[in-house]
């Protein structure tokens, strides 16, 4: 069965570096979601990211620090305005 996100918003943790994994995971989320929301505790790098895929695909970045098992209701909350969703 094939990756897909069709229609839906991928959210990617750790997308801050220009060289990272967050940021080749995102690159390909890219390509198959709707949107994707960046984010890491760099800010500047999560934006630069995301501006270089907002020429594919709807992209954002967002700063936020991960302390909590469970980060995932805040950090969509945020997100969520951003995406008009």
């Amino acid at each position: 069965m094939p990756f897909r996100l069709d229609g839906r918003v991928a959210l990617i943790t750790g997308a801050g570096s220009e060289h990272g994994i967050g940021r080749a995971i995102a690159t390909v989320f890219a390509r198959r979601a709707r949107a994707s929301a960046l984010v890491d505790v760099d800010a500047a790098g999560a934006e630069h990211n995301a501006k270089q895929l907002q020429a594919s695909a709807e992209a954002f970045g967002l700063a936020a620090t991960l302390p909590t098992p469970s980060p995932s209701k805040p950090l969509s909350s945020a997100s969520r305005p951003l995406l008009a969703l």
